[in-house]
Formats: structure tokens, C-alpha cells, sequence
């Protein structure tokens, strides 16, 4: 809490956890509750010697439900443990399910019980945002070597940890990154994402599950039958919960994204490349998208700046459809330019079409591009529609820079194209160019759009040192120039004459 000039002004999370305090939002009933591990714990024993230990071993935890607490990785649960939601791993060396943290008992430690796992509680405002990292070795996770050498030792040796057995090297292991948020308007509303990178040299298989479950509290004779939870499937992806006290709820499943250029993607093999999920999806065609950018600009002329939507969908950002228009070329643009490896997209890892001098310079046209990583589909050399890009390039190609989405520092520094544009403040152009660009055959900086934030991925230390009100005079600038230059492209589709002969039309405004 911060306090000026007589007034109190608290952060976002003090307004939580004071929203939590007086109920009007009950931010802590979901939270990291479940158990790392639940058996071998003196709740679930019933042995007639006392015996916690021995009696609920690991090997029984996989077939055998608890009574009074459930054990996950990196779980989540109501306040009163009903409902379960954690995450399953398997790299298809191991014979069952990471289900659970793996530990040894107090006889089995040279040192006593202990967790013989590699994972992190990385962050946690509680409880709207939590982070958790799991380490999942790619080998066969080594359960009877740890038991085995820890066994061997006395008290007097050190204990034999996860990272002594090898199963790291070389880095071979995923790096599992587990995230949870809530909703701010709905706290019961719970959002993940499971991030896995493969530190290894190598592609490596993971399979990750996710699964929600309820604790067994209907079982002892205390619950009346028809309070029974259920569990069923509800559409694709989706199951359905119901709870006596929790209500009904449903757990959506999105399909993973790629993998990146080291693997084989699986998004395709999930929902397919034309359709599988809620929404219609399929490849990027030039035509379509042409006509989604001239209907854009119309709307921009008649609505102006004070019109904006969000672009991207759930990104927070605003702007208006100008924005989106030129936003949509952008991308479009990207799709055969060079990335930080010297590739395009549209070659699909075509080494010889990437790198060869007697190739990489000339560029395929596609009938169609594959909507998850941009190759070169259908039709080539066929279809003209692909030499819109050519349009594109003309209008808004001196000032292409990376789309708002993703921001990353090493997709700024790409050559977007053989020739590259920077933003001249020290010089006016001549009476024919465009005001404030100059070509440049050695850089280009990703503030060229003067627009564009400085802030990347959170480092504001690569911003510029341009004076705060130089700043705002080019954007203004930049900004009205675009305003003028689609006011006067646009105009004439408003006017019946046209204002020019026929001749003098550019072939995709020609009217029939």
C-alpha cells in the first residue's frame, strides 16, 4: 500500500486479498491445496500396528483412493478438497503414469522421508496466479535405484538425490512449466497452461494429462446416495462435473500448439487443418484475406479513430480498424520472410529453397497457406491471387514490422525483406517519398514503426532514448499520413464517377 498526498492506493493484489476478506470475491476457495503426496501419511492409516509407513506405500497409491486428502503435481482444489484438478505426465520409457511426486518413507531415507523429485513453486499471489515447475526426465524415471541406493547408505552419508542418478545428463528432461489463473470478474473460473520444453539434443515424446477428479467422500455412509458427484463427457474436449456443493462445472480441453521447428507439430493431427473444433478454421488465402482488408479500410473511413476492437482476440489491445487492416498484411507479409535461421515459412524447412544462393531469393506462389505454420499449400505458379502481396508490400511495406502478437525480442531482429526501412528523425525526405522513411541495406530497427511499443515482453531497457514529445510528433505523423493516404485510396470507392478513366484504375478496384 502506497500512501500520497493523504490518500491510500493499494496494488492489485492488496484489492484481492481485501475482496477476499470483506467475500465479495472469494479469491482463496481454489487454490494449491491438493497434496505433493498423500500416502504413506498418518490421515489414511487404518493398520492395526500404527504402521502409516508401510501400510499406504506408493505402489498402493495408484489403485487405491484416499479418504481424507487426494496428491497431485501441481494440483489444484476447492478449500474442502471435493474437487480435483492436476497433471499427468508420461515420456513413454516409464511403465505407468507421473501422476504423482515420488518420495521414499522414513525407513526407506538414509535421513528419513523425503520427495526424490525435481519441482518448484515458482510463484503464487494467492491465489489468482500460480506457477509450478516440474522436471520429467526423458529416461525411465529410476524409482528402484533411488530406493536401492538409499537404502545402501547410512546416516552419516548424503542422501542419494534424483540429480545423482543420471537421469539428467546431457540434458535429456522437459522442463514442464504448469501455470494457473483466474478469472478477474469470475475467481471460480480457473485457466491453465502447461508449457513443456525438451532441454535434450534430441526430439523426445511426452504425453501430458490432464484429469480432474473428486475425492472419495461418498463412499463411508455419511453422504445420502443422490449427493454423489458425477463426472461424464460433454462434447469434444469437455467434461462435465457435477456436485452436490460445488454445482456444476466443466473442464475444456484446448488442443497443444506446435512444437516448433525441432518436432513434429500436433495441432494438425488434433483438430486437422479444416475443422475439428468449435470454430471454423483453414488455410490462409490471399484472396479472402485481400477482401477482409479492403472491407476494413472502408469501415476505417467512415468510423475513423474513435472506432477500435481488440486485435488480437483476448490480447487487451485496442486499436482501430486501420490498425487491424494493416495488422492483417503485416502477418500476411511474414509469411515469406526470412526468420532469425534464414527460412520462410512458405518453404516448410526446405533446405535448399532456404539457403541455396540459386534459390533462396525466389519465391514460390501458393494457391493457399497452411494456417498453423504458414507453408506453401495447393496450386504453385498456378493461382495469381498470391501476387497480391505484391499490393501489400507497396502499401504498407516500408513500414512492416513484427505483429503485435507474439512480441519476442528475436522475431524483431528478423530481415523481413531484401529491402529494409528504417524511421529517419534527423532528415526530411524528398517531395516524392514518404516523410520520415529512409532505405537502409544494413538494419532495421523494430522501432520503425514509430508506433510501436518499446516495451518488449516486459524489458523496457531496449527502448530508445528519443525525447517523449519527439516521440509523440512522430506518431502523430505516422499516423496521419496513414489516415490521409487510405482517405485517399478509399475515396473513390464513395464516388459513383470514380474521378479517374478506366485506364487509370487499378485492376482489383476495377468495377464489372
Amino acid at each position: 500500500m502506497v500512501v500520497f498526498d493523504g490518500h491510500e492506493y493499494l496494488t492489485e493484489e492488496e484489492k484481492r486479498l481485501s475482496q477476499d476478506r470483506k467475500r465479495e470475491k472469494y479469491w482463496k476457495k481454489w487454490g494449491p491445496y491438493v497434496a505433493e503426496r498423500q500416502w504413506a501419511t498418518v490421515r489414511e492409516d487404518y493398520s492395526p500396528d500404527g504402521d502409516a509407513w508401510s501400510h499406504f506405500s506408493h505402489e498402493h497409491s495408484r489403485s487405491r483412493a484416499y479418504r481424507w486428502g487426494e496428491d497431485g503435481i501441481s494440483g489444484v482444489c476447492d478449500t474442502h478438497g471435493f474437487q480435483n484438478i492436476a497433471f499427468a505426465f508420461w515420456n513413454e520409457e516409464d511403465d505407468f503414469l507421473k501422476e504423482r511426486l515420488f518420495g521414499l518413507s522414513n525407513p526407506q531415507g538414509n535421513h528419513g522421508e523425503g520427495v526424490k523429485e525435481a519441482h518448484f513453486h515458482v510463484d503464487n499471489t494467492p491465489h489468482s496466479y500460480m506457477k509450478f515447475l516440474y522436471k520429467y526426465p526423458q529416461k525411465k524415471f529410476p524409482y528402484e535405484d533411488l530406493l536401492a541406493e538409499n537404502a545402501r547408505r547410512g546416516k552419516a552419508d548424503n542422501e542419494y538425490q534424483i540429480i545423482d542418478t543420471g537421469v539428467f545428463d546431457e540434458d535429456r528432461y522437459w522442463d514442464i512449466f504448469i501455470e494457473t489463473a483466474k478469472e478477474s470478474d469470475d475467481p471460480d473460473e480457473l485457466l491453465f497452461r502447461v508449457t513443456a520444453w525438451n532441454r535434450g539434443p534430441d526430439p523426445a515424446p511426452i504425453h501430458i494429462v490432464p484429469h480432474m477428479w473428486f475425492r472419495n467422500t461418498w463412499a463411508w455412509g455419511r453422504e445420502p446416495e443422490d449427493k454423489k458427484p458425477s463426472l461424464g463427457i460433454h462434447g469434444e474436449n469437455q467434461v462435465k462435473s457435477k456436485h452436490h456443493s460445488l454445482g456444476e462445472r466443466f473442464l475444456s480441453m484446448s488442443p497443444s500448439p506446435g512444437v516448433g521447428a525441432s518436432g513434429e507439430d500436433v495441432l494438425p493431427k488434433m483438430i486437422g487443418l479444416f475443422g475439428g473444433n468449435s470454430n471454423w478454421r483453414g488455410p490462409i488465402w490471399l484472396c479472402v484475406n485481400f477482401l477482409l482488408v479492403e472491407s476494413l479500410q472502408r469501415f476505417f473511413l467512415f468510423y475513423g479513430h474513435e472506432f477500435q476492437v481488440e486485435c488480437p482476440t483476448g490480447s487487451g489491445d485496442y486499436m482501430h480498424l486501420g490498425h487491424v487492416s494493416e495488422e492483417i498484411q503485416h502477418r500476411l507479409q511474414h509469411l515469406m520472410t526470412r526468420n532469425d535461421d534464414g527460412r520462410r515459412s512458405i518453404n516448410d524447412g526446405n533446405d535448399l529453397l532456404d539457403f541455396d544462393p540459386h534459390w533462396r531469393d525466389y519465391l514460390w506462389f501458393y494457391e493457399f497457406f497452411d494456417g498453423d505454420s504458414g507453408r506453401g499449400l495447393g496450386a504453385t505458379h498456378q493461382c495469381g491471387w498470391t501476387g497480391l502481396m505484391a499490393r501489400m508490400i507497396h502499401d504498407t511495406g516500408t513500414n512492416c514490422r513484427l505483429p503485435h502478437t507474439p512480441r519476442t525480442p528475436s522475431v524483431g531482429m528478423a530481415h523481413y525483406f531484401d529491402d529494409v526501412f528504417t524511421r529517419n528523425t534527423g532528415r526530411r525526405g524528398s517531395v516524392h517519398s514518404i516523410r520520415g522513411i529512409r532505405r537502409s541495406s544494413t538494419a532495421r530497427s523494430i522501432d520503425a514503426r514509430s508506433d510501436f511499443d518499446n516495451d518488449i515482453n516486459g524489458d523496457d531497457s531496449l527502448g530508445n532514448s528519443t525525447h517523449d514529445l519527439e516521440r509523440e510528433r512522430e506518431t502523430a505523423e505516422a499516423d496521419q499520413h496513414m489516415h490521409q493516404y487510405i482517405n485517399s485510396q478509399l475515396e473513390r470507392f464513395r464516388d459513383d464517377k470514380g474521378g479517374a478513366t478506366d485506364s487509370q484504375h487499378d485492376e482489383y478496384e476495377a468495377t464489372p
